[in-house]
């Protein structure tokens, strides 16, 4: 049975959560730093909160995470603007008790001379970025004016890019052997790489002609440049008797020069939205089949194999919890990184492999802005094309080998165990990084130097924030907390419960659950039990209780035919649409594996199939599988 709660109409106050939330994290840490006293902390806050509202927590303090991080990465002094300093020296009264054991007061650098205090100082830093990144990604609503200059910012950098003369890479005397070693290197990963045996697929994001997702397996356009490489016979049909088969046939297909993607602005956070360009329904198609030849072979070859990676970011994590721990790594931060990798600089890359012809077959010419403006790309692929992700890691990979080789003198070999990518986060070894920063602006690469962390104890890299070898990465709130009508944000806030217990923030942990508790009553609490990142079947929190007293008012059982012990609970189930589909459109999505198939409803009958999409969940008590 659905969930029914007298809470259901009642809106949750965002300024009442995220100031309890912000006040019970600083109760928390100050319990844990000895009781201090945080009236005039709280005081403050309240009174910057009547000025700024939600932006406080959303802006101004990570703005000050920011400065504290740039600080902990650099031998840049810690004395932010926008907060008054203490007495005699440079460091804010705001969060004071904080800033003094992490920094000197008169200089504001950080003392990590004295390794007897470092487990402290980063205990510290771990406290303050907590408590200044708590609301860094919440999801409130942006106003016009941060969206118009987002899509000002896609356009700016695509207005960079059309001034940018390749003629002049070739004149330069350090930038033209890197170009030639890197187009050697990409040569080498790709020269066994069959661009035509893959298997398209669709990804599960819009399309810029406009197809439902049932309806992405009706093909009816044929570009001119991609019929070279990918016929449609070949590619877009499942066998002779799909060609002639009135629905799909051949000859009813629209015939375009130039493909023409659109760009769509998807909701991030309150900061702004994050612009993506949705790419043609036949593009997207062959795309995402290259995308994984792409993957499988950078991911396999010797030279690449652990130091290029797309599904493991351990790897990046651990070097960058080392870093923080001894300085060898470093690690590197592209700015607009998608934005920046020209398609005159993958054709200088790519200019000795087979791949480039293939790559430009599958490439939007153009993109359409949300006012109906056309903007001809110079990029080679904006953020939304499936071969975007994978091209930009190995431009990097490449240029960045290439650069030591050349500058540092290292033989092939050596510069490729000194340099790991996974999309635009790199790490290199400390002494390295000069001739990488030096050289990739030449080809209007860009770093982000707040977030490069090149010196200090501080490191981050693909969600791994590291001090002094400790795991500093706050958590951060996300969802937003709203009426119980629509519940998807319900297992987030669960998860953002358990997670700030499990890091010893049992005050706010315990205000979130009592929160939701009056929306939603009777969620188990058990002993903690599984480490973090573990997947429930059912919503739970998890604390330190007694495991006699864990479940005990929720019905259980032993389930003979599943040979398992079972819970009654609540749990959230994304609610299922069926839409009809032809049988050849089914038959070639099954093929191609581009979505599990559930089965119809009842009585719907088998012809035509039905594609289940998934929308928004609702809460609903079940057996589940109970947690061992």
């Amino acid at each position: 049975m659905p969930v029914k709660n007298s809470m259901a109409d009642r809106k949750i106050s965002q300024i009442d959560l995220m100031i309890e939330c912000w006040v019970s994290l600083l109760a928390d840490v100050a319990a844990q730093r000895g009781c201090v006293d945080t009236t005039n902390d709280v005081a403050y806050m309240r009174h910057r909160f009547v000025i700024e509202g939600t932006s406080f927590f959303t802006k101004t303090l990570p703005l000050l995470g920011k400065q504290l991080d740039a600080s902990l990465s650099s031998d840049k002094p810690f004395a932010p603007i926008g907060f008054k300093r203490a007495k005699g020296g440079v460091l804010p009264r705001f969060l004071g008790f904080l800033w003094n054991d992490i920094f000197e007061a008169e200089t504001g650098t950080c003392n990590t001379q004295d390794a007897a205090r470092l487990n402290d100082v980063a205990t510290c830093v771990k406290h303050a970025r907590q408590l200044l990144y708590l609301f860094y990604k919440y999801e409130l609503p942006y106003d016009d004016t941060t969206r118009d200059k987002a899509i000002a910012g896609f356009v700016a950098v695509e207005q960079e890019l059309h001034k940018v003369d390749t003629r002049e890479w070739y004149k330069c005397k350090t930038l033209a052997p890197i170009l030639h070693v890197a187009s050697k290197l990409i040569a080498r990963v790709f020269a066994n790489c069959s661009c035509t045996d893959l298997i398209p697929s669709h990804g599960p994001g819009a399309v810029a002609t406009g197809e439902k997702p049932w309806e992405k397996m009706r093909f009816s356009r044929i570009y001119s440049m991609t019929e070279q490489v990918y016929p449609a016979s070949e590619y877009f049909f499942l066998n002779p008797g799909h060609m002639a088969s009135k629905e799909a046939m051949l000859g009813n297909f629209a015939i375009s020069s130039e493909p023409q993607a659109r760009v769509v602005l998807v909701p991030k956070d309150s900061r702004g939205p994050r612009i993506i360009s949705c790419e043609p329904l036949e593009l997207q198609w062959l795309q995402q089949g290259l995308k994984t030849k792409v993957v499988k072979t950078i991911e396999s070859h010797r030279l690449t194999r652990g130091f290029v990676n797309f599904t493991d970011q351990s790897i990046n994590r651990r070097l960058a919890l080392e870093g923080s721990r001894a300085g060898r790594w470093v690690t590197l931060d592209m700015k607009d990184a998608s934005d920046r990798v020209s398609y005159e600089l993958v054709g200088a890359l790519f200019e000795r492999s087979h791949m480039f012809e293939y790559l430009t077959a599958l490439r939007s010419v153009r993109t359409l802005l949300p006012d109906g403006t056309a903007v001809t790309l110079k990029k080679f692929a904006p953020m939304g094309s499936a071969l975007c992700f994978p091209i930009e890691a190995i431009t990097f990979w490449a240029l960045a080998v290439a650069c030591l080789h050349i500058h540092r003198k290292y033989s092939i070999a050596k510069a490729t165990r000194r340099v790991y990518v996974y999309g635009d986060d790199m790490i290199v070894r400390a002494e390295d990084y000069g001739p990488i920063l030096a050289h990739f602006p030449l080809v209007n690469l860009r770093f982000n130097e707040s977030k490069c962390c090149t010196m200090g104890l501080f490191r981050e890299s693909c969600g791994m924030d590291a001090f002094a070898g400790v795991d500093v990465t706050p958590v951060k709130i996300k969802r937003v907390m709203s009426s119980i009508r629509n519940p998807e944000w319900l297992p987030s806030w669960i998860a953002y419960s358990n997670a700030l217990y499990m890091r010893g923030y049992w005050q706010v942990a315990d205000y979130i659950r009592d929160r939701i508790d009056r929306a939603v009553p009777g969620i188990p609490v058990e002993a903690i039990e599984p480490p973090p990142g573990y997947e429930a079947s059912y919503l739970r929190f998890l604390r330190m209780v007694p495991s006699e007293y864990s479940q005990s008012v929720l019905p259980q059982r032993y389930n003979h035919d599943l040979m398992r012990k079972e819970i009654y609970a609540l749990c959230s189930v994304p609610k299922v649409v069926y839409r009809p589909m032809e049988p050849y459109d089914e038959l070639f999505l099954s093929l191609v594996k581009l979505t599990s198939r559930e089965g119809p409803p009842s009585g719907a009958g088998l012809d035509p199939g039905y594609y289940s999409l998934r929308r928004r969940v609702t809460l609903k008590r079940r057996w589940c599988p109970k947690a061992q």
